[in-house]
């Protein structure tokens, strides 16, 4: 029915209800050793958006539109540029200074992904870049070497998030998964997804 409707609306006034619409808002921080900041790469759908050095706190914003016929898009974390040099112990072995990026907040069309949970949801995950060295010494040590869920990007690697679109369609689906698995008391977050699409479809029985 879903697909029927918007067959059936022309394709000027879809682009006005913004189905395809995609915004986000990125909040990360980045911890220096040496008086080296993490360094990132973003980008959505394989379009390259940033590559800079994340120092301190840094909120980055981008929207996009989606063709009609696009289905799903890409959003690629990548921290890079870590060396041994940016962790820095004692002569105990304890850690003085570590480089890493921290993912504060990912909010996409408003929902906020980390807070609701959302991004645990099978939407992706962190993988790490580690060589075979210190994979064999994480391995020895019973560090965990992913893919995992890890807000803090310790070592090189990717956080890939993959969502469907409609987007707040896609997320108000994956936020019954979560009361239905969990029985989390989050019923107010899915209502705020939900009065947006209501919203969009009220607009649609207008036409």
């Amino acid at each position: 029915m879903k697909n029927t409707l918007h067959q059936l609306i022309p394709e000027s006034i879809r682009a006005q209800l913004n189905f395809q619409q995609v915004k986000i808002s990125l909040t990360m921080t980045g911890v220096s050793a040496q008086g080296r900041w993490p360094c990132v790469r973003i980008s959505f759908n394989q379009q390259l958006l940033e590559d800079c050095a994340i120092i301190g706190t840094q909120c980055l914003d981008y929207e996009f539109i989606a063709t009609q016929d696009q289905k799903c898009c890409v959003l690629d974390i990548v921290y890079y540029n870590k060396t041994d040099h940016d962790t820095v112990v004692d002569d105990q072995g304890q850690i003085l200074q570590n480089q890493k990026l921290i993912i504060d907040q990912i909010v996409i069309n408003g929902v906020d992904l980390v807070k609701t949970k959302l991004l645990y949801q099978d939407l992706g995950a962190y993988i790490m870049d580690l060589d075979s060295t210190k994979r064999q010494y994480f391995l020895h040590n019973g560090i965990d070497t992913g893919p995992n869920h890890s807000l803090t990007m310790g070592e090189n690697g990717n956080w890939t998030i993959k969502l469907g679109i409609p987007v707040l369609s896609f997320l108000s689906q994956k936020q019954q998964q979560i009361e239905l698995a969990e029985q989390q008391n989050t019923q107010h977050l899915l209502e705020e997804i939900y009065q947006k699409v209501t919203t969009l479809q009220q607009q649609q029985s207008t036409i």
